[in-house]
């Protein structure tokens, strides 16, 4: 959690800030310290926690897709999100009408290669959407509506099976030991 959330507060910049998908609203309450802030999530119950927290941020409950939203944002955040939205291209697409020109997107995703490698990731739950965009699949999306500043793995060791499997038995305990460093 605190990569993530590192990863995304570097980001902020002055102006107003949207996070869509912000579940309980943990990381919209901290963006709200820096500037006016309003997280959008699907799930009523997730909203409704997310005000008791008591922040300064807006929340609202509802379909981003369809939802109306005041206004423009100076930055847009979402945390694992996109691969639970039907239609990923909308999805990138809504977010970049809601940005005011020079506007910034930080997505931060799961990585489709590693998670696909992953045993304790349980099957989706019934009416569950889980579509994990591979990186080309991503840019490709992204590139349509944005420019890309960087694109990286933030959980490069959290596959156990196959490739991955090996990688994290074998290559990466190899490095830490020639580096002396976490890798």
């Amino acid at each position: 959690m605190a990569d993530l959330r590192e990863e995304a507060l570097r980001w902020v910049r002055p102006g107003r800030i949207l996070e869509v998908g912000c579940g309980t609203g943990w990381l919209t309450a901290e963006l709200a310290e820096r500037g006016p802030a309003l997280g959008v999530d699907l799930v009523p119950e997730a909203i409704e926690t997310a005000r008791q927290r008591g922040s300064k941020a807006e929340f609202m409950a509802g379909d981003f897709l369809s939802m109306e939203i005041p206004g423009t944002f100076s930055l847009a955040i979402s945390v694992d999100a996109i691969a639970h939205v039907p239609d990923q291209a909308a999805f990138v697409r809504r977010v970049a009408d809601l940005l005011e020109p020079g506007g910034l997107f930080v997505l931060l995703t799961q990585n489709e290669f590693v998670y696909r490698r992953t045993s304790w990731i349980r099957p989706p739950e019934p009416g569950q959407i889980r579509r994990w965009p591979g990186i080309g699949e991503l840019r490709q999306t992204l590139s349509r509506d944005f420019e890309l500043l960087s694109v990286h793995s933030a959980a490069p060791f959290a596959g156990d099976r196959g490739l991955m499997r090996l990688a994290n038995s074998f290559v990466w305990p190899v490095l830490r030991r020639i580096t002396g460093r976490t890798v």
